[in-house]
């Protein structure tokens, strides 16, 4: 039976699995390819080659898009959001080349709890116990993840804090930049901002990539755009909330199978699978199958 008979029947949830399905196998490659990259390059130049290649691939889709889609509203908003979306990245990128890539997802289930504390600080947002509870669990597991024992604390950690967190501050002017952006103007203006953003730090530890390294890159750019258009995709068949959450669950599996050079640690598993709890009910989902909005955009 040919596909385009088929595919209508899928509901909305089951479309958005698949795209998130997508986006995680991406991002799980994606990191991969970082840590093979980060050998040979310092992560922030490896940042700089992801926005660069990401643009080049993200291009086309603005172009096909057309004018319209370059009207911008709010450009103090787009270079806040760089800026913070530029913290975010090159302390992640920094992150997982020191840290188990497991350990690492662990740490980023951080990002829809400090969502949730930035919904009610800055968006006033009502937050019932059952979320705060969540909330606290989350944290809970991090703490676990952190220094399981008595294990030093590792300092590490606290710069995949930091990107968890600002990552979460980037959602915030998403949501910002949706009452009047179109999602497609948001996602082609954060490239266009962030390249030439990226490319200041990693001038100061500039080295040319040799011809592997340099198809790493241009791989992470490829894969970043594909997991960005899964995600979009997602975004526009199911609720935020649901697509936020089984995108991490996606990516904390992959990354327990894919980990290069990590070791399985059932104390850190153990907080792993707490913070994996408290991000997932964190959201509170009220309407699995909410009908798309424009605040749906996907996230860089």
């Amino acid at each position: 039976m040919p596909l385009s008979r088929t595919a209508p029947q899928l509901s909305p949830i089951t479309r958005a699995a698949l795209w998130i399905l997508l986006s995680g196998i991406c991002s799980v490659m994606m990191n991969v390819l970082i840590r093979i990259a980060a050998q040979e390059m310092h992560p922030f130049e490896v940042a700089f080659f992801r926005c660069l290649f990401g643009l080049v691939f993200v291009l086309p889709w603005v172009v096909k898009s057309g004018a319209a889609q370059l009207r911008l509203r709010r450009m103090g908003f787009y270079l806040l959001r760089a800026a913070i979306g530029l913290v975010s990245m090159a302390t992640w990128f920094y992150g997982i080349t020191v840290v188990p890539l497991a350990t690492a997802t662990a740490v980023a289930f951080t990002g829809p709890l400090f969502a949730t504390l930035a919904a009610v600080l800055v968006l006033h947002e009502v937050v019932r116990f059952r979320r705060w509870s969540a909330v606290v669990l989350g944290f809970v597991g991090v703490l676990v993840i952190m220094r399981p024992g008595n294990e030093r604390l590792d300092a590490n950690l606290l710069i995949l804090l930091l990107s968890a967190a600002t990552g979460a501050m980037n959602n915030i002017t998403v949501k910002f930049l949706a009452r009047t952006e179109r999602p497609s103007t948001i996602v082609a203006f954060f490239m266009i901002y962030l390249t030439p953003l990226s490319l200041v730090p990693a001038l100061f530890v500039w080295r040319m990539p040799d011809l592997s390294t340099f198809g790493a890159l241009v791989g992470l750019g490829c894969l970043g755009t594909i997991a960005h258009i899964s995600v979009a995709r997602a975004f526009a068949a199911a609720d935020a909330t649901f697509c936020r959450a089984d995108r991490l669950s996606v990516v904390r599996r992959g990354h327990r199978f894919m980990d290069l050079g990590g070791r399985r640690d059932h104390r850190r598993l153990g907080g792993l699978r707490r913070s994996s709890r408290g991000a997932a009910v964190a959201p509170e989902p009220r309407r699995p199958c909410r009908a798309p909005h424009r605040s749906a955009s996907p996230e860089c």
